[in-house]
């Protein structure tokens, strides 16, 4: 699974794109199920850490399509 992480900063659009392992236990590839999941499911969780201490930040995301058709994760924080 590669994720893509787009920040708008003051106009500034950056973007991440990484591989993530996943154990097989989790590793799920129906994208129907994923689809039906993430409608379902809302919500993401940004974790970061700062001076040592984690700090996770509830985040509502929405699966939805942007101008060229291809799906994205869109949310706010």
């Amino acid at each position: 699974m590669v994720i893509e992480i787009y920040l708008i900063l003051k106009k500034i659009v950056v973007k991440a794109s990484y591989k993530m392992y996943t154990p097989q236990i989790y590793k799920n590839e129906n994208q129907e199920e994923i689809r039906a999941f993430l409608k379902e499911n809302s919500f993401g969780i940004l974790i970061n850490q700062t001076k040592g201490k984690l700090c996770a930040t509830h985040i509502p995301i929405e699966l939805e399509f942007n101008s060229e058709g291809k799906e994205i994760l869109q949310g706010h924080i």
